[in-house]
């Protein structure tokens, strides 16, 4: 039979046939797989070499190590250094290097005697001039490189870069998507270095057609699409309230931004208690002065409690002093994220609410307020006016954004930032 049908031993001293039976007699200490042109590497007393299927040498040079073919030239490992030899064991060129990859679109990765990596010709020549802290092989003419500053990106054939984008780390593109890491969890690019959602993971998987099994912060498995949407859920999540212990969200933003929506979805992932101002006021208030400052107390009283949760409060009036207050009292840390929604939207989604909660007559007409109450969130989060405590932290999000992406940057950030017990 052919070398393609010969498979490794169990013992790993000689191959098999399709049979299951020796396909020749010669034993060795190691062997690896065929490849093309039908030869494999093996390695017996402390030389290696490669042999032909019926296990016979397929040159009488000797080498300290070698590897499979591919694009016709092996990896071998001589006393002087890495280098590639033809399938005649010819060296194909002079060079020596402290580490040798595989030839893939005529490309292949190599380290230098410095520690430098850079990608070489079949002829042994530089196939550009930079040096990488590290580089991997070619596919579909496309590699990663990583930067002494620890960032990846890829380069082409000719070691310009592709897309220009840097990653904490990358892999190879797949069908067109590559796994890319940033500072906030692992997404898909597409060829422009482009992440393909908002969403960030844990972990993901390279997409299959379409498709992607993926691992959220809180442990849960997903399998989404390319536009990162969730198509089921395969397991719950794994963390609980005692993993976010001594951790508070606020959400703040003007009515209408979605912060309801956003703080169930935070404390159903997180599986923590949400305190809504609002619900203060429809079990507490009557709709005058004193009946709504008795909710602010409540609610006012919760802030000032310990443990996890979450709070939604449009934090852009004079009462977000007594609520910054109350939160210093709890000692715990508190992470606020102002949804920012623009007002005509806010306005639509408000227009739409079938509920309302018993509020004062304070001789003010309704949105009248906003632009100040928003110019007031913007210098509060501009100047750090939530960050002035240790272990506070303050972001902005685009309310516009689906809200499962709000609630996985909320999530991410809640579990990855030191928040956990």
């Amino acid at each position: 039979m052919g070398w393609r049908g010969l498979q490794i031993a169990a013992c790993g001293t000689h191959h098999l046939d399709a049979s299951r039976r020796p396909a020749y007699a010669a034993r060795f200490e190691e062997v690896l797989k065929f490849h093309e042109p039908g030869l494999a590497p093996v390695r017996l007393g402390g030389l290696a070499w490669h042999v032909r299927s019926d296990g016979t040498a397929a040159y009488p040079r000797r080498f300290v190590r070698t590897f499979g073919f591919y694009e016709g030239l092996a990896a071998v490992v001589a006393a002087d250094g890495w280098h590639h030899v033809t399938t005649e064991g010819n060296e194909t060129y002079l060079r020596r290097h402290a580490w040798a990859g595989n030839f893939q679109y005529g490309r292949c990765p190599v380290r230098d005697f410095g520690g430098a990596y850079f990608h070489i010709t079949p002829t042994g020549d530089d196939a550009y001039a930079q040096r990488w802290r590290y580089a991997g092989d070619y596919r579909d003419g496309i590699a990663v490189v990583q930067e002494e500053d620890g960032y990846s990106s890829h380069i082409g054939l000719d070691g310009s870069l592709v897309h220009g984008q840097w990653f904490v780390d990358l892999d190879v593109f797949h069908k067109g998507f590559a796994r890319a890491r940033d500072e906030d969890g692992w997404t898909h690019i597409d060829m422009h270095g482009r992440p393909g959602y908002a969403r960030r993971f844990q972990a993901v998987e390279p997409f299959y057609n379409g498709q992607a099994r993926v691992e959220r912060f809180d442990g849960a498995l997903e399998v989404i699409d390319q536009a990162g949407m969730r198509i089921l859920e395969l397991r719950a999540p794994r963390m609980a309230a005692k993993q976010v212990l001594g951790t508070k969200v606020l959400l703040a933003g003007l009515p209408g931004a979605g912060k309801t929506t956003i703080g169930a979805g935070v404390g159903s992932r997180l599986g923590i208690r949400v305190h809504r101002l609002d619900d203060f006021r429809a079990s507490l208030s009557d709709g005058t002065i004193a009946g709504d400052y008795l909710a602010r107390a409540a609610f006012l009283r919760a802030c000032s409690q310990s443990g996890p949760a979450v709070y939604e409060f449009s934090a852009a009036g004079y009462h977000r002093i007594a609520v910054r207050q109350a939160f210093r009292e709890s000692g715990d840390r508190l992470l606020v994220a102002w949804v920012d929604t623009p007002q005509h939207v806010r306005h639509e989604r408000l227009s739409k609410r079938e509920t309302s909660v018993p509020l004062p007559d304070w001789g003010i007409v309704p949105g009248a307020n906003d632009a100040a109450m928003e110019d007031k969130l913007r210098s509060d989060f501009s100047d750090g006016w939530w960050n002035r405590q240790p272990g506070w932290t303050s972001l902005r999000l685009d309310g516009c954004l689906p809200v499962e992406d709000l609630v996985e940057v909320i999530v991410r950030m809640v579990l990855s930032t030191g928040a956990m017990s």
